[in-house]
């Protein structure tokens, strides 16, 4: 597993003001286990899908989904690419919808630094195959 930065100050936020909708608020519920990235990702899919969602909440959900996305990068190459490829795309919404730099700038370099891991382990990977 990849270093993670920590939680963005934006979703801290948003989790301690109860304005995160219920389902994914219970994720972070202090008497509860550690979130379950991937249902959490599932989770945030659904609700940037659903126009009716609160352009304000937009952003912070898209950046949550980014995080979430990072969380479960595994040394598979084509998830390193997908879900680094993902992260970068919720990143860029989470940027149009007010989500400043300091909470993406992190995740941002650790999506970039997992493609670099993708890029170097596609090379090794195509030097081993290469015939002679």
């Amino acid at each position: 597993m990849f270093d993670t930065p920590p939680l963005p100050a934006a979703i801290v936020a948003l989790v301690s003001s109860r304005r995160l909708p219920e389902p994914l608020s219970e994720c972070f519920d202090s008497s509860a286990p550690p979130p379950d990235w991937r249902m959490l990702l599932e989770m945030v899919r659904l609700y940037l899908e659903n126009p009716a969602l609160d352009r304000e909440l937009r952003g912070a959900v898209a950046l949550l989904g980014a995080y979430a996305y990072l969380r479960t990068c595994e040394y598979l190459l084509f998830d390193l690419v997908e879900r680094s490829n993902r992260a970068i795309e919720l990143l860029q919404e989470a940027e149009r919808h007010g989500i400043g730099e300091d909470d993406i700038e992190p995740l941002r370099a650790a999506a970039f630094a997992i493609l670099e891991v993708a890029s170097a382990t596609e090379a090794q990977r195509d030097e081993r195959l290469r015939p002679g």
